[in-house]
């Protein structure tokens, strides 16, 4: 190939086609033909690693070029078009929860017409969340001299009583500006790694917005609940190589759906009614309407949202179905149009994510090191093996928050032995866990379990 060099992966190749688009593309002042060449070796590299990566998109070289052809463009290292905005919310979650256990953030979607966006808000943290004015930097506090002399129209400049007359206001007007470095590293952080998950191909000069999803950084706080202190014990993260896995999950939530009713004898203000099929000037099949008058033997009725919350007034197509009420009780009669309630119902749903986890432990070491008169060895990395009992401690990680544990597993035994063993452990402060197939320590057991190896 003459353009597309030591191509390694799949992504690799974007990576080097973006860059040669960029640099070659007509429209930044490249050559027609060098940007045909470079074309040509992308379609034939594209089919090869697409194969070789067992890619099942419908996805074609054709179909990404649009994404590299902007100087104003630009890809997250984690962007990835498969993702929907639910799945990237939940990885985010998951990495707050292993790198920053000691914070509360609040993570959410937010979705309107053709556009979707990202909210992260900071509700609570351990250390206070931003500045006094006697912690400014002298360049932050020159900063808001400037900001606070400007904004006031103030000519003369005296910098102590500036500075007093500041002091009084900045909790109120500055303060969110200036975050303690403790919340500004968390913050930074976690905004880095929502927006490694996004890409842009955004131009204003052209009025022309093009993002994966809208995200304005972290905010810190919300208008009904503030910012909170609250000190919590940061957990601590093994030294482990972490891996990304496709997991499944289940959401609960509250919605509100329209329930059928048997049709009222007399129609009024307020009864809901639901479409069964579809009519013209928008009123499609689906769509749930509230009367809101009737008048000189016609009725009026609007459009519910989508969250059948709020009426859809106006001169939207679709908005408004008004009838007589004769065709209204004919279609009624038909099946065409059926009487409802609003119901608030529990769904389940089920997605599918992929969250960075720590790579499942090796075995234990087979290197064995005397250990003491007990009557049990030691194993090189830590691992204790009571030979006696026929029972083994093994240093884990817990798969959800990355806190150390040991797991105690036993040889095979009857299910009255194990109800012995069981209860045995639980005074001891273990359970069993199905999951790992042992008895889970959160502490190191091995002096505690040297008495129960005595006892039993």
């Amino acid at each position: 190939m003459k353009y597309f060099k030591n191509i390694s992966s799949f992504h690799d190749l974007r990576t080097q086609y973006r860059k040669l688009a960029l640099e070659n593309h007509p429209d930044v002042g490249g050559d027609v033909k060098t940007m045909q060449e470079i074309n040509n070796e992308y379609d034939q590299l594209f089919a090869i690693w697409k194969r070789r990566s067992n890619i099942t998109s419908n996805e074609t070289a054709h179909s990404t070029r649009r994404e590299f052809y902007t100087q104003n463009g630009w890809e997250g290292k984690n962007y990835n078009k498969g993702l929907s905005l639910k799945e990237i919310a939940c990885i985010i979650r998951e990495f707050i929860k292993i790198h920053y256990s000691d914070f509360k953030f609040s993570v959410t979607t937010d979705y309107g017409s053709m556009s979707q966006a990202l909210r992260i808000t900071l509700m609570e943290g351990p250390r206070a969340a931003f500045k006094t004015y006697s912690e400014l930097t002298e360049e932050e506090r020159s900063e808001v001299r400037q900001t606070h002399t400007r904004q006031n129209n103030i000519e003369s400049y005296y910098p102590a009583e500036i500075d007093k007359e500041i002091a009084e206001v900045f909790d109120r007007r500055y303060a969110e500006k200036y975050l303690t470095d403790y919340i500004k590293e968390a913050v930074g952080a976690v905004e880095d790694y929502a927006n490694s998950f996004n890409q842009s191909d955004c131009d204003s000069m052209i009025d022309y917005f093009s993002v994966n999803f809208w995200f304005h950084g972290v905010k810190i706080g919300k208008l009904d609940k503030p910012y909170k202190i609250v000190a919590r014990a940061k957990k601590e993260i093994p030294d482990v190589e972490y891996e990304d896995v496709e997991i499944t999950k289940t959401r609960r939530l509250k919605a509100i759906e329209p329930q059928e009713i048997a049709a009222p004898e007399q129609f009024e203000r307020g009864q809901l009614f639901q479409l069964k099929n579809s009519f013209n000037y928008g009123c499609c099949k689906g769509l749930v309407y509230q009367i809101d008058r009737i008048c000189h033997n016609y009725i009026y009725a609007y459009k519910l949202g989508k969250s059948y919350k709020n009426v859809c007034k106006g001169n939207i197509r679709g908005n408004s179905f008004n009838t007589e009420i004769e065709k209204l009780s004919a279609w009624v009669e038909r099946g065409a149009i059926v009487f409802v309630e609003l119901v608030e119902v529990t769904k389940t749903e089920e997605y599918t994510s992929i969250v960075r986890r720590p790579k499942k432990q090796t075995a234990i070491s087979t290197d064995i090191v005397e250990f003491a008169d007990k009557g049990h060895t030691i194993t090189q990395d830590g691992g204790v093996e009571f030979v006696d009992r026929e029972y083994t401690v093994t240093p884990d990680v817990d798969t959800r928050d990355n806190s150390p544990l040991w797991v105690v597993k036993f040889g095979r035994m009857e299910r009255s032995d194990f109800l012995t063993v069981r209860e045995q452990i639980k005074e001891m402060g273990g359970y069993y866990s199905r999951f790992k197939r042992g008895f889970i320590f959160q502490f190191e057991p091995t002096e505690k379990l040297k008495d129960f190896n005595t006892a039993m």
